[in-house]
C-alpha cells in the first residue's frame, strides 16, 4: 500500500514532489483490481485469513463498536474500517479515489515501477501501460517474481536482483530505452 500511496502522491504534486526520484515495487496501483485478485481462490484461502487476522485486532482498538462478525474479505474490512475512518462513502469510493494508476500520467520525477507479471495481487493485465504514464515513469515488469519475490529459485546468487535494480535506477545507470515499458527477466 505504501507504493500506491507514494505513486499517487507523486502524480498529485507533479513537479512539486519532495524527492528527486522514486521506486514503487509490487504496489497495488489499482485498488479495485487488487481487491478482486484477493477474492480469487488462492489469495482468498492463503492470504486473506492472514491479513484479516492481523488487521481486525488493530482496527478493533480504533473502532471498538464496529461489527466485525461478518468481515471475511478486504472489501468487507475496507467497508467497515478504512472507508469510514478516512471519510470515504464505502470501499468502492476508497478504491476509486485512492488508486495511484490514474495519477501516473502526471508524475514529474523519475520513478521506476516494478511489478512482476505473476504478482497475485496485481495481475499483468491491470499493470499500467506505456500510454498511461508520464515520460518520467519507467515501467519494469519481470515475467516472474510474485509479490515482492524477484528471485530466481534456481540460482541463489539472484537474490540481489531487486535491490540492485533499484540501486542502479537511483544511480542513473539505467537509460530510458533500457527499461522504459519493458518486460524484463531476472538475469
Amino acid at each position: 500500500m505504501g507504493g500506491n500511496a507514494l505513486a499517487k502522491y507523486l502524480g498529485e504534486v507533479g513537479a512539486n514532489a519532495a524527492c528527486q526520484a522514486a521506486a514503487v515495487v509490487s504496489a497495488p496501483l489499482d485498488l479495485m483490481i487488487a481487491t478482486q485478485a484477493f477474492a480469487l481462490p488462492f489469495a482468498r484461502t492463503v492470504y486473506m485469513p492472514y491479513f484479516l487476522k492481523t488487521l481486525i485486532p488493530k482496527a478493533r482498538k480504533i473502532m471498538p463498536t464496529a461489527d466485525w462478525r461478518h468481515c471475511y474479505s478486504l472489501k468487507d474490512f475496507d467497508d467497515r474500517f478504512t472507508a469510514p475512518l478516512h471519510g470515504f462513502d464505502d470501499a468502492m469510493d476508497y478504491y476509486r479515489k485512492s488508486s495511484a494508476k490514474p495519477f501516473l500520467a502526471r508524475v514529474a520525477v523519475p520513478t521506476i515501477v516494478i511489478n512482476a507479471q505473476n504478482d497475485p495481487f496485481m495481475p499483468a493485465n491491470a499493470l499500467p501501460r506505456a500510454d498511461e504514464v508520464s515520460e518520467q515513469v519507467f515501467l519494469m515488469y519481470p515475467n516472474e517474481g510474485g509479490h515482492v519475490g524477484f528471485m530466481d529459485n534456481r540460482r541463489q546468487d539472484k537474490l540481489s536482483w531487486l535491490p540492485e535494480c533499484v540501486f542502479d535506477f537511483f544511480n542513473g545507470s539505467f537509460q530510458a530505452g533500457q527499461i522504459k515499458h519493458s518486460s524484463a527477466t531476472l538475469e
